[in-house]
């Protein structure tokens, strides 16, 4: 069974969808910006340079976007 899942920031609040509905909205304002840390998708990272095996998603992503274009 597939799922879309979006999280939306727009400098104002992070706002996450399930299926096209919103299911979790909190405010948050922060600077997004690049760093030399690893990004983790479909994992957890334990420390700043490393991914701890216990804690991969289980599941199959078919396909993951990053934009700096809100989408809906």
């Amino acid at each position: 069974e597939w799922h879309h899942v979006a999280v939306q920031y727009d400098g104002q609040s992070i706002k996450t969808f399930f299926d096209g509905r919103l299911v979790h909205e909190q405010p948050g304002t922060f600077r997004l910006q690049s760093a030399p840390t690893p990004l983790g998708i479909g994992a957890r990272l334990s420390s700043l340079s490393s991914i701890v095996p216990s804690h991969f998603y289980t599941g199959v992503i078919d396909q993951m976007r990053i934009s700096n274009i809100t989408r809906y």
